[in-house]
Formats: C-alpha cells, sequence, structure tokens
C-alpha cells in the first residue's frame, strides 16, 4: 500500500489496487496513476479492482449496506477476511446506476446523470482520459466532484466497458497496520 500520489502497475488481471483519498483539500497531491488496469468488459471473471476506504469516503457499512444498497462481499488482505462493498447493483455493473457513471468528457457529468439521486454518493469515469472522480455530495453540480486516479493503458476491454463492479469499498485500511 502506497500513500500519496504513486503510479502502479497491473499485472494483466485480478489486481487489487488501494486508493488512498485525502478529502480534506482538493486531492491533487495524492492522485493514483494506474497503468495496466484491466477492463474484461461483460467476462467479469476476469478483472482488476479499485478499492477506497469507506473512512475517507465518509461513509459507513452501515450506510453503505443499508441506505446505498450496495452489495455486501468479502475480501482476503493478508489471510483475513474482509468486509467490501461494491457498487453492482445491476447485476452486471454495466450499465449507469445512481452511484456509477461513465462519460466521455467530464463536464458531460452534469447532462448525463439524471439517474443520480441526490446527496448520495458517486463515482464518475471519465472514459475518454481515464479520469475517476469521486462526489460525495452526489449533488450533480459540476466541479464539487474530486479526482482520484488516474485509469492509463488500460489492458482488456475499452475503458467505457469498466464495470461498476470493478469498484470495492472496504471499512477502512487498518489492516495495512498488521504488516
Amino acid at each position: 500500500m502506497a500513500w500519496g500520489k504513486d503510479t502502479v502497475y497491473g499485472s494483466n488481471d485480478n489486481d487489487y489496487f488501494f486508493i488512498d483519498a485525502d478529502f480534506s483539500g482538493d486531492n491533487s497531491n495524492n492522485i493514483d496513476i494506474i497503468k495496466e488496469f484491466y477492463v474484461a468488459g461483460l467476462n467479469s471473471a476476469v478483472n482488476d479492482w479499485l478499492v477506497f476506504s469507506a473512512a475517507q469516503l465518509g461513509l459507513t457499512s452501515s450506510y453503505m449496506k443499508d441506505e446505498l444498497g450496495w452489495d455486501e462481499g468479502a475480501l482476503s488482505v493478508f489471510d483475513e477476511s474482509v468486509s467490501t462493498y461494491k457498487l453492482d447493483l445491476d447485476g452486471g455493473g454495466l450499465i449507469t446506476n445512481e452511484h456509477w457513471f461513465k462519460v466521455d468528457g467530464i463536464d458531460n457529468y452534469d447532462e448525463e446523470s439524471m439517474l443520480l439521486r441526490d446527496s448520495e454518493p458517486a463515482f464518475i469515469l471519465d472514459y475518454s482520459n481515464g479520469d475517476l472522480y469521486y462526489d460525495g455530495d452526489g449533488d450533480r453540480d459540476v466541479g464539487d466532484q474530486v479526482l482520484v486516479a488516474q485509469l492509463l493503458n488500460t489492458n482488456g476491454d475499452n475503458l467505457a466497458h469498466m464495470h461498476a463492479n470493478q469498484i470495492l469499498v472496504v471499512e477502512n485500511y487498518d489492516f495495512f497496520d498488521v504488516v
């Protein structure tokens, strides 16, 4: 786990990228660049995943599960089972839902985000350049979303086909303290 502004490389598929975010400012000194991120498209058995900390995003497990309806799962980290939550509300993660948007240019986020319910968080992927944003208040007001990662030189399918279920949220990163 690297903290700060990092460049990390995938190894073709089944990689987990732990994204550190700092929302005390604009996160500009903390944007991770991910190269060789694998997008499986319709083949969701082979993927890479972006993992975020709910504590950093300002979310709780009960809010993600009970209020947002995000799917609960588990991930093995250092031989420990860690609860995860994913945005896969449509069964396949391919289409836009109220917490996952794919846009061709971030300026289109407002125009293409009609499903978003106000005051609920959302991730926005600008597939034209690989920028991944987080909108913590979910109010569709362009300009307050925060750039959290850049996905460059992706492998597999087109970045526009990235699944919502390729984003996982864990409660926190405390399990890194045991390393």
